[in-house]
């Protein structure tokens, strides 16, 4: 028994090695984009795009990549790099200047050199820090957490006091600056720091573009105006944007969102993503790196619809019956969709939540107050399996819903996050592991709603196309 499990096991693997190579889980071409071949270089951290092509920080060497051109120039500033980021198309160096004050680098197209200045600061004060495309410097110091110091390349420095410690600072390839602190944000021109203007709605994270923000769960917020509006839900790590739309990486393939949302369409690189911007991708393959400019073919357009034919000319013809009974029973009644209208079902559910019977499926990481947010039902609450009061954290696979009968079914709605087959919230490797456990084993004594959070696809068993599924869904909450 064992060695056939043994077996088995190594089928699957061999399964996923083949499966994940190819279009299933992206969807896009079959050709993948022409890479231009950075060499075996070190590490290199992509910085962003500038007139020419991509920018990158290897070690203590700047890069440029002319894409038109294909050619690649680097530079060695002579002295220690701290960090670097693209900032209106020129790349600026965060040095340790004179071997102790903190100062700035800043390079042009082609890599011209356009100055070097230092600020009174030395490299171990600053907490956060980033700057301007001129080279001015933002710094929030230990032991100050609160105030904001702009030092600016002629020698002058401003300070704004924040409510709280800052525990965000950034400014945008465009030029734009984000401060965050626990009571809220604010946003304005780099430019000027007296700027900064408060927002409402959402909490940033990381700062994707200009007015483009991620939070915590991987949520994409657009600003307009004073206020941020939710773009899009459940983000991969891996992403990018700019004014028109969203870049992502999912396994070997790019996908772009637009604002106004509609898929742009997706591409395929010959290797592992490990870096985006809006414009090109960086990937690895065999120990190197290549760059490659995005080039999304788009979706294909759903068929045109078919004309109805006219009601008088259809008769009702009997039902059939099977003739050839299924070989295995699933060990648990299928659920049953209600022919009638919920009554106590919110008028529209997200896209991420859906009904099965008293069963409600959620895909991907949610917090429990995004489902209290849908219920509007004085005295619903929330219960573990076993019994006890859940207030907080995320949805997950088993949890009941008491005194919300949206179906009329006569049971509790029970929770099934697909994907979260241990029923802990999150959607990680241990979720994985179990389910090849079930796909090897069989149920054994697995709870029928963890069974039912590996079975992505509802057909009452675990196959190999569940385990794909779940494979992918692990890729957005590396």
């Amino acid at each position: 028994m064992k060695g056939k499990r043994l077996l088995v096991l190594l089928a699957v693997i061999g399964v996923f090695a083949a499966v994940l190579t190819v279009s299933v889980l992206g969807g896009g071409p079959e050709e993948p984009l022409p890479g231009f071949p950075l060499g075996a270089i070190e590490k290199p951290l992509l910085l962003g795009q500038g007139e020419a092509g991509p920018y990158f920080v290897s070690g203590q060497t700047v890069l440029s990549l002319d894409t038109a051109a294909g050619q690649l120039l680097q530079v060695d500033p002579g002295v220690p790099v701290l960090g670097a980021a693209c900032r209106g198309g020129r790349v600026v160096l965060f040095t340790a200047i004179d071997d102790f004050l903190l100062g700035t680098v800043v390079y042009g197209p082609g890599l011209a050199f356009l100055g070097q200045y230092e600020s009174d600061l030395l490299p171990e004060d600053p907490i956060l820090y980033d700057c301007t495309a001129d080279g001015s410097l933002y710094a929030v110091c230990d032991g100050d957490e609160s105030v904001l110091e702009f030092h600016t390349t002629d020698g002058k420095t401003q300070k704004l006091t924040f409510p709280s410690p800052i525990r965000l600072l950034q400014v945008t390839e465009e030029g734009q600056l984000w401060v965050a602190t626990a009571e809220g944000y604010w946003a304005g021109d780099a430019e000027n720091p007296n700027s900064l203007r408060p927002i409402a709605g959402g909490a940033p994270q990381r700062v994707l573009c200009q007015n483009v923000f991620s939070d915590e769960r991987g949520d994409v917020w657009r600003i307009t105006g004073e206020s941020a509006e939710l773009a899009k839900e459940g983000v991969p790590s891996l992403c990018a944007a700019d004014g028109t739309g969203l870049v992502y990486a999912e396994g070997s393939y790019i996908h772009r969102f637009l604002w106004d949302g509609g898929e742009a369409g997706s591409c395929l690189v010959d290797g592992e993503p490990a870096a985006l911007t809006a414009q090109g991708v960086l990937y690895q393959k065999d120990g190197e790196f290549f760059y490659a400019l995005l080039d999304f073919t788009p979706p294909e357009p759903p068929p045109p619809p078919s004309e109805p034919e006219s009601s008088s000319e259809l008769e009702p013809g009997p039902s059939i019956e099977p003739s050839v009974e299924p070989s295995i029973e699933p060990s648990f009644e299928p659920s049953i969709e209600p022919s009638v209208s919920p009554s106590h079902k919110p008028d529209e559910m997200p896209e991420w939540c859906e009904f099965r019977g008293h069963y409600l499926y959620v895909t991907g990481e949610k917090p429990l107050e995004e489902l209290r947010k849908l219920i509007w039902l004085e005295g619903a609450s929330f219960e573990s399996p076993s019994g006890e009061a859940v207030t907080k954290g995320n949805l997950f696979t088993g949890l009941i819903v008491r005194g919300w009968d949206p179906y009329e079914t006569g049971e509790d709605v029970q929770i099934i996050v697909r994907g979260d087959v241990d029923g802990d919230g999150r959607i990680k490797k241990a979720d994985m592991e179990r389910a090849q456990r079930l796909l090897l084993a069989g149920r054994e004594d697995m709870e029928e709603w963890s069974f039912l959070a590996a079975d992505w696809d509802e057909d009452g068993e675990i196959t190999t196309r569940d385990l794909l599924r779940l494979s992918a869904e692990l890729e957005k909450y590396k």
